[in-house]
């Protein structure tokens, strides 16, 4: 049985709070903007607290279930509220509240938590006061006591027999006041379904909002960086666990949301994309069991094979290719490269990418060349047949640039070949762009590669998993593709066209003008 861990500080019960205060860490006012705080519920307490901290100057979040936050169950306290500000002079204290408070409770309640509440119980008053509660008040202007629910003494501070209305009157309206001057945002009609913890703290909040509403998941298979534990053993996430994990969150949505958007840059299975002897189409079937959930559109970048969206036709399926972020990035890093047949060439490293380099050759205005390879099929190594070698196709490459473009760099190796036969031909620099950046064997024979001269550049994009060891490396460039699904799921979200951005030649004209121009990029 798990134990509960209520997070009670260490100590003598009446130095525990006061310590643990002491013990924390303070925020600088300068950094409060920076921080978001997440209140679940609009009661007395949450609303009370959610005004409070923003007007300390936090971004807050309050979170409500019902249409307004103008129902709780504070209300029933309209016998007044307790504390220990001994206003009659009856020798009340913090340990006499909190002993009666204990003791009313029947013993049962958390000894530490009552002694703090009876230790804030007068800022809890001053606080009730400052948000405007009418509490009764004696003939010289002090607040009224009495004794009330069995209290030795006068501690109990009333406003009529409206108390606990009167109380959440008082918070709801500074509440208000913060959402107004919007330094707290409000979410009505929203119910917390779970806790997001990381490393122990509580770092978000899993809500139930989606009815009528859009839904877009974006899911990276590749990201093998997330692990859990088994049996002791601690496991990588492989795609087939993120593919179920999308499955799990489709299903948990269960068919409340207007419309649900699957986002997966690195299409799962796409390489199993055609049968072979007796083979599992898992890809075809991925995309029929996300459809047959209630997904409407898949969008996906560079799929492998785009043909495999005849599985899913009367859904919608968008492959995208990366071409005007590989060309914005290559001529940041290369300011001497001249757009023209004579210096630049785009290569395909196979028969199958002939369409995205044919695409980034004619919107540079440049040759194509292409490798083939040949295989030996009268063996198989590793399940497949072996590369006995590349063959060229294509004008002649000395002294030009090269680019070469495909979809993914696994191993790295056809690359790493492909490059040692354009230099074997000499050619200039090598820029090798790739949409899917895996290194499954590591970056070793990249970094040997690169010392050896083989190539100038590696450009991957970053809507795959990217380890810090390659970021680091300073023959890498990522191009970054966040601002371009933003503006996809912003046009999805208002049902707008997307072909637009689905060709980006006008914007890669417009990047070789300010290129040519001599302009920053």
């Amino acid at each position: 049985m798990a134990k509960l861990d209520s997070k009670i500080p260490a100590g003598p019960l009446a130095e525990k709070w006061s310590k643990h205060k002491a013990d924390i860490k303070v925020v600088s006012p300068a950094n409060k903007r920076k921080l978001d705080i997440i209140v679940i519920g609009t009661g007395l307490g949450g609303a009370s607290a959610a005004a409070s901290l923003g007007d300390l100057g936090y971004n807050v979040k309050v979170f409500c279930i019902s249409d307004s936050p103008r129902r709780a169950h504070s209300i029933a306290a309209q016998g007044g509220i307790n504390a220990a500000k001994n206003y009659q002079n009856d020798n009340d204290s913090v340990y006499r509240l909190f002993y009666d408070t204990i003791k009313g409770g029947d013993y049962r309640a958390r000894e530490a938590n009552v002694y703090r509440l009876a230790e804030v119980s007068n800022l809890i008053i001053d606080q009730c006061v400052a948000q405007g509660v009418p509490f009764a008040r004696e003939y010289g202007g002090l607040l009224a006591n009495r004794s009330f629910g069995g209290a030795q003494v006068s501690r109990t501070f009333y406003a009529r027999g409206q108390t606990g209305q009167q109380l959440l009157l008082g918070a709801y309206s500074v509440l208000n006041k913060e959402i107004a001057a919007g330094t707290v945002k409000s979410y009505p009609r929203h119910e917390m379904l779970d806790i997001v913890i990381e490393d122990g703290e509580a770092k978000g909040i899993i809500n139930e909002s989606v009815r009528g509403d859009d839904i877009y998941i974006l899911l990276d298979v590749c990201n093998y960086s997330l692990t859990y534990s088994l049996c002791g053993y601690t496991n990588h996430m492989s795609p087939d666990d993120h593919f179920q994990d999308l499955k799990r969150v489709i299903a948990a949505i269960g068919g409340k949301a207007r419309r649900i958007n699957v986002i997966m840059p690195f299409l799962y299975e796409s390489r199993q994309h055609k049968r072979s002897g007796r083979e599992s189409l898992d890809c075809a079937l991925g995309l029929q069991e996300l459809t047959a959930m209630g997904v409407e559109n898949i969008i996906t970048f560079d799929a492998h094979d785009p043909r495999v969206q005849n599985a899913i036709p009367l859904h919608g399926f968008e492959t995208i290719q990366p071409a005007y972020q590989f060309i914005k990035n290559i001529l940041r890093n290369a300011p001497d490269m001249k757009l023209d047949k004579d210096h630049l060439m785009v290569i395909s490293p196979d028969e199958g990418g002939m369409g995205r380099a044919i695409y980034m050759a004619n919107n540079l205005g440049v040759d194509m060349g292409m490798f083939y390879k040949r295989r030996d099929y009268s063996t198989i190594i590793d399940g497949r047949n072996p590369i006995v070698a590349h063959e060229f196709l294509g004008a002649d490459v000395k002294g030009k640039d090269m680019i070469i473009i495909d979809d993914m760099i696994s191993s790295g190796e056809s690359m790493l070949e492909v490059a040692k036969l354009l230099k074997d031909r000499e050619a200039r620099n090598i820029y090798m762009c790739s949409t899917f950046g895996l290194f499954t064997s590591g970056l070793e024979k990249f970094d040997k590669a690169y010392e050896e001269g083989l190539f100038t550049k590696v450009l991957t994009t970053n809507v795959v998993y990217q380890t810090p060891e390659l970021l680091s490396r300073k023959y890498y460039i990522s191009c970054d593709l966040s601002k371009y699904i933003a503006l996809i799921i912003d046009k999805l979200n208002h049902d707008a066209s997307i072909s637009g951005l689905l060709d980006p030649a006008d914007r890669i004209q417009k990047v070789i003008k300010k290129f040519k121009n001599h302009e920053k990029i």
